[in-house]
């Protein structure tokens, strides 16, 4: 993955003096995984204007960055381009209306109220009670959309910019508006039965790796016959395009990651 990502965005970059193109700026678009979020618990709190990289396994983002920087710097092209600057934005759990998106938490969990509504079963939560109170820095389409657009048009060039809509936010306050939407009852942390992980990294280098627990996986849950059954019986009722719940780990594994962390998500 790191060496292909590279590749689209460093034979992008070599072509453009080829086209006879100079841009004065380039975004970029990253994310939380800057910080090692995704590998365990990381310093708090996030914060772009400290360079924190986390090299605990292999990460595309960083050699897209020095891809980018060395453009900017006339260091791919051969020739000065200094005139160009470059933006960064680091988003967190995007939330979009994009159907089938590995990385989007609109899609799983839409699916996951639907078919809890088609089996008359309540909302479950399935993390414990820190996942539940944890806070979250959440982003949008829409927001990533407006921000990018200013640090392009607008902003001061060279630097990284968090994206987040700075708004508190917990699953605790989060769940029962879900629960709502589709009209459904909903449950929180239940006291017992977790299933507890241990996280391969400790990012924050102090206080040992981090602990996730879950009561079940949403994952799993997709993958059985019951869900896959409903899923399919709304498709038909509704005329949806995707018939079919596929690719479960792709799909429903982001979701599992960000409703169950190892610590908090918190842009600054």
């Amino acid at each position: 993955m790191v060496r292909l990502n590279s590749l689209l965005l460093t034979n992008f970059l070599a072509a453009l003096p080829l086209a006879g193109l100079r841009p004065t700026r380039f975004m970029l678009q990253t994310g939380a995984k800057h910080y090692g979020v995704h590998l365990g618990p990381v310093k708090q709190p996030q914060e772009e204007d400290v360079d924190a990289r986390v090299e605990l396994e292999p990460n595309f983002y960083y050699p897209q960055e020095d891809a980018v920087f060395a453009y900017c710097r006339g260091a791919l092209s051969g020739s000065s381009q200094k005139e160009c600057g470059w933006a960064v934005g680091m988003p967190g759990a995007i939330l979009g209306a994009v159907p089938d998106a590995a990385m989007n938490l609109c899609y799983p969990l839409a699916v996951y109220a639907s078919v809890c509504r088609r089996l008359g079963q309540p909302l479950r939560f399935p993390g414990d009670v820190p996942a539940w109170q944890m806070g979250s820095s959440m982003s949008s389409a829409m927001l990533n959309a407006y921000m990018e657009e200013w640090m392009v048009l607008a902003g001061p060039k060279d630097q990284r910019y968090n994206v987040c809509d700075a708004s508190a936010f917990a699953w605790e306050g989060f769940w029962p508006r879900l629960a709502g939407w589709y009209g459904l009852e909903w449950r929180g942390p239940v006291e017992e039965g977790y299933v507890e992980a241990e996280t391969r990294f400790a990012p924050r280098k102090f206080g040992g790796k981090g602990t996730v627990r879950r009561s079940f996986s949403l994952t799993q849950w997709a993958k059985t016959e019951e869900v896959q059954k409903a899923w399919r019986e709304l498709a038909d009722e509704w005329g949806l395009r995707e018939t079919e719940l596929r690719e479960p780990n792709r799909v429903f594994g982001f979701a599992d990651g960000t409703l169950c962390r190892a610590g908090p998500l918190n842009f600054r």
